[in-house]
Formats: structure tokens, sequence, C-alpha cells
């Protein structure tokens, strides 16, 4: 995910054949007071297809054409997301924040377009591997794409919406985090999170939830 401070979340999951085409899913009230473009939603599909054509190789696998969609919202621009369905099917998702799409549209086009489609493809071709979200693999996908591979960006969110969620208080050995309520549900769901530091299991702290 990319956002002030980039997320990337990824499910550990199979490559399947490509379908034929780009699946396209939209949320209108979001495009609409966003004001993107039929024409500009096209372009991001290329720009993807592009990005999919000059990794195809690299990515020493079939690259499944993802679902795009433009139903990110806050500060984050854009996000990867792989998870399995029944039978085993695997879904490979780009999300776009389409308010941040709108505003600087040639600057995503350039930077946050490729920087989700090399996480998929890292994803892909070290499908069996445990790898940095933004470590040299990732680095060198970004350098086939002609992008520079930073991890943060600085646009412009000041007039961008944003939705405020509660924080949750957990604890590893050597410091206090706090988790967002997205990150809080998946862990009652069954996720972890370690402490980029220390590594240990973060722990929620129940006395002092909100």
């Amino acid at each position: 995910m990319i956002k002030k401070r980039r997320d990337d979340c990824h499910d550990d999951a199979e490559v399947h054949e490509p379908d034929d085409t780009l699946t396209m899913t939209t949320q209108s009230p979001h495009l609409t007071r966003s004001g993107l473009t039929a024409a500009q939603r096209a372009q991001v599909y290329r720009r993807v297809m592009d990005c999919l054509e000059t990794l195809a190789g690299w990515s020493q696998a079939r690259l499944e054409k993802p679902e795009v969609s433009f139903d990110l919202s806050g500060t984050a621009a854009g996000q990867y997301r792989r998870t399995t369905g029944g039978f085993g099917r695997t879904r490979h998702r780009l999300r776009f924040n389409p308010y941040l799409l709108a505003k600087h549209f040639d600057e995503s086009l350039a930077t946050t377009i490729p920087h989700e489609v090399a996480h998929y493809a890292v994803a892909v071709r070290y499908s069996r591997s445990r790898v940095s979200p933004h470590g040299s693999e990732w680095r060198e996908a970004m350098a086939l794409l002609g992008a520079p591979a930073e991890v943060t960006h600085a646009l412009d969110v000041s007039d961008i919406p944003q939705r405020r969620q509660r924080q949750w208080t957990y604890r590893c050995t050597c410091a206090e985090h706090r988790l967002s309520t997205t990150r809080h549900n998946r862990v009652l769901q069954g996720a972890r999170y370690y402490c980029r530091r220390c590594r240990d299991l973060l722990v929620r702290v129940k006395s002092r939830d909100p």
C-alpha cells in the first residue's frame, strides 16, 4: 500500500493462469466525488497492463491480470492485496485512491501504479519465500519499470477526505504500539503483527483499550 507511511499486505497463495481482461470494480460515490473520469480510469488500466508486460519475464511465472478498483480512502495512494478464495482460487487486487489519483494524476501514473504492480510481481516470483515488502526484490522490479523506489509518497493530502479509526494498544518486549481498528480486527481473525525492532509478537493490552 502506498501512503504517507506505506503499508503493504500480502497473503501466501498459488499463481493461476491469467484471465483475458482486467476486472474493473468501482465505487461510484467515491468516483463521483473525486472527479476521476472514465478516460483517466482507462489510462490507469493501460498503465497497469504496460507494467505487467514489462515484468512478465522477470516474474518467472504468469502474471494473472488483477482486479483493479478505485475504493481506497484516506492518505493511502495504492495497495496490492492477494487472497485465496474457494477452490484455492487466488485473487489479485490493485486498489487505488480515486481522490489522490484525480489530484495527482500524472505523478500517480509514474509512481503509484508501478509501485503496486511491482509488489504483485514480487509476490508471484517469490510466492514460496518471505521477502521484505520494500526489499531488494521490490527495488529491482521498480528499476525495471523505470520508477523511483520510494517507500512513502509526498503527495499533498490536505484536502483529501480521511477516515479516522480508533487506536488499540499492543505491546512487544521493547515498546508500545498503537494499531488501527482495521489491523486490530485482523488480529481478532488470526493475523499476527511483529515489532520491526525486536521481532517480538505484538500482544494486546486490554487495560488500555479505548
